[in-house]
């Protein structure tokens, strides 16, 4: 943003502003972008248009199948107000194989008092795969540290299937026939999808597995 806001001058930059509708304009060959600034509804039009929104607000949901009304509401990586109000002796169950679920681990790994366990699809945790350099290395160290203390229990091969409840508790089945039982809250960190919600009503050319424009799937591709 730094180096966007010398270029863009600062009259240009819509801040809190939420896009509600785009369409297309075919006479004017533009498109009309409905935007809500302030209680205010606005109407810009462009030319071009670039969709850089992101997927923080779509989570991948966990489970497809919820076999319980009182399902526990996903967190994504919880910050410290959410750490906090978690009650004593509460047992979380964090999924994920990728460093969200690590910084999760390390974050909640500072309340003593809670019972945290780690679950993942593969059969073991992907570390050293990291090319993001140092800190990657720092903070997969740390979480192997947490595991060989018995802090972090790592549960691999865990494919969530459905989720059922116990009391106040909540228990996890696997496909494979695994169960971890007693859990009272869920971090979910298993990626995200894209939102197409705003330009549902244009013919988007995507890449079926990626969800991405077709000319960028084998940049997104991780095993390329």
């Amino acid at each position: 943003l730094g180096r966007i806001s010398g270029i863009i001058p600062p009259q240009q930059i819509q801040c809190n502003a939420e896009v509600t509708s785009i369409q297309y304009d075919s006479g004017s060959k533009s498109f009309e972008v409905s935007y809500e600034n302030s209680g205010n509804q606005k109407v810009i039009k462009s030319s071009f248009l670039f969709d850089a929104s992101g997927t923080w607000q779509t989570p991948t949901p966990l489970i497809k199948h919820k076999r319980s009304t009182s399902y526990p509401p996903e967190t994504i990586i919880p910050n410290t107000q959410d750490i906090d109000n978690i009650p004593t002796g509460s047992k979380i169950a964090v999924i994920g194989g990728g460093h969200s679920a690590m910084n999760s681990l390390l974050f909640l790994s500072e309340r003593k008092d809670l019972t945290l366990a780690w679950l993942i699809r593969a059969a073991q945790p992907r570390f050293g795969k990291s090319k993001v350099g140092g800190k990657s290395a720092q903070l997969e160290k740390k979480i192997q540290f947490l595991i060989s203390e018995g802090r972090v229990e790592l549960i691999a091969n865990f494919d969530t299937q459905y989720i059922e409840q116990a009391g106040e508790s909540f228990t996890l089945q696997a496909q494979n026939g695994q169960q971890i039982g007693g859990v009272h809250k869920i971090i979910s960190n298993i990626g995200f999808s894209p939102d197409h919600g705003l330009v549902k009503n244009f013919e988007l050319r995507l890449d079926e597995k990626y969800d991405c424009p077709v000319h960028l799937s084998d940049k997104i591709n991780p095993a390329l």
